[in-house]
């Protein structure tokens, strides 16, 4: 972050090997205001390159990596942005590191080490620049807390939830609290976690499953739960989450039986029409609690389809995590 008289500066840093792509450094400034360093590595020995931009810049709010650096200069054993990364965090600590990249897959080794906080892909860009503001916002409201309890508070939890959700926090984000750490495991346990992970918040595809009803027609009831909307630090308003919780709150009223599925009372409630409650994508009956695969070989989350508890299984490659609904995969025939 470089500062001026009075006034602070918000700077990103981005490496990268080829040179065509620095428009993108014109499209961020453009869209947020930021002030933009595109170090081009393109025939360069990436060390040389880094080593300069840790010399003449301040710690900036954020630093950008190509993952793959295959145009890089070639005698170079650095190949890979992951092996620039942990030599640039110890010159700028607690800054977050985004890759970029084309070959996503090639990250997940990085992504799981927690090379990176996070790892997106070069179509996600644009929309990626639009949550920038936010992701910065954040980093600097986490610089004055000094405990959990003042780091859920940024989360905005109901009061009935604040227990569970705090005893669901990782160990290790307890213990780095007071560290200069802490910022980039709050982000990544945020990011990866509490937001991509269907548990106390919910995506689009989630909320449509919540309330019974098809996800080509959740929209037009997401004004009658638009309070269980999550509005908390590192929001995505282009990807927004809802809190699970508030769905039920708003759902179950005082005149709907509580034994009844949430469904069910979602149905009554919003007054949701037959042609438009969900049905299971493997046997085609009413109201699925569940999303998943229809087949073990998908990955993608655009490929998630609605699925009974009894029309599915847990993914053989699951990682389940108390709290949170683990990937499902549609039952054969």
């Amino acid at each position: 972050m470089q500062f001026g008289d009075s006034v602070a500066v918000t700077t990103l840093v981005i490496f990268d090997d080829q040179q065509d792509r620095s428009p993108i450094k014109d499209e961020i400034e453009k869209a947020t205001g930021f002030t933009v360093h595109f170090e081009c590595l393109e025939g360069k020995v990436p060390r040389d390159v880094v080593d300069d931009a840790l010399k003449n810049f301040d710690p900036p709010n954020l630093v950008f990596f190509d993952h793959v650096l295959d145009k890089a200069n070639q005698e170079s054993t650095i190949r890979k942005g992951a092996s620039l990364a942990p030599w640039i965090r110890e010159a700028w600590p607690g800054i977050p590191f985004f890759a970029v990249t084309a070959a996503y897959d090639d990250c997940r080794k990085e992504q799981s080490s927690h090379v990176y906080e996070a790892i997106f892909r070069w179509e996600q860009f644009s929309e990626l620049v639009k949550w920038l503001p936010s992701v910065i916002e954040g980093y600097e409201k986490l610089e004055a807390i000094g405990s959990i309890e003042e780091f859920v508070d940024l989360l905005n939890p109901s009061d009935h939830i604040r227990s569970t959700l705090i005893s669901s926090i990782p160990e290790k984000l307890i213990q780095t609290v007071e560290s200069k750490d802490f910022k980039n495991h709050a982000f990544r346990w945020i990011y990866k976690t509490l937001q991509t992970r269907p548990g106390y918040l919910l995506d689009l595809p989630w909320v449509a499953v919540e309330l019974g009803v098809k996800l080509k027609n959740v929209k037009e009831f997401l004004a009658s739960v638009e309070d269980a909307r999550y509005q908390g630090i590192f929001e995505n308003t282009d990807a927004p989450r809802w809190w699970r919780d508030r769905i039920y709150s708003r759902c179950f009223k005082d005149e709907i039986d509580p034994t009844t599925s949430i469904q069910n009372a979602a149905c009554q409630v919003l007054k949701i029409e037959d042609g438009k409650r969900g049905v299971c994508a493997s046997c085609k009956e009413l109201w699925p609690e569940a999303l998943g695969f229809s087949d073990e070989s998908q990955t993608e989350v655009k490929d998630l389809v609605p699925l009974h508890l009894r029309c599915s299984r847990v993914h053989p490659n699951t990682r389940t995590i108390p709290n949170y609904e683990p990937v499902r995969v549609m039952l054969e025939d």
